[in-house]
């Protein structure tokens, strides 16, 4: 496992702050979906540490039943 993700993975607020992050990215308002690799090279994430990352966010979400998804605009 890579060594930043091992890091963000140990700062829970920090680690869904970049949960976050990957989904606005990847779902929030833009006319296409990005790619892995894009929204890595956003976050200086590997492709496989976005797609690890956008899974476990969507497990959680899941998990909790949120109808839909709500972000802070701060």
């Amino acid at each position: 496992m890579d060594k930043r993700f091992g890091i963000l993975q140990g700062q829970s607020r920090r680690f869904r702050d970049v949960e976050q992050r990957i989904l606005q990215l990847r779902y929030g308002g833009w006319s296409r979906c990005r790619s892995y690799r894009e929204v890595g090279a956003l976050l200086g994430l590997s492709p496989i540490e976005v797609r690890r990352l956008e899974r476990t966010a969507l497990e959680r979400l899941r998990h909790v039943g949120s109808p839909q998804l709500v972000w802070d605009e701060a």
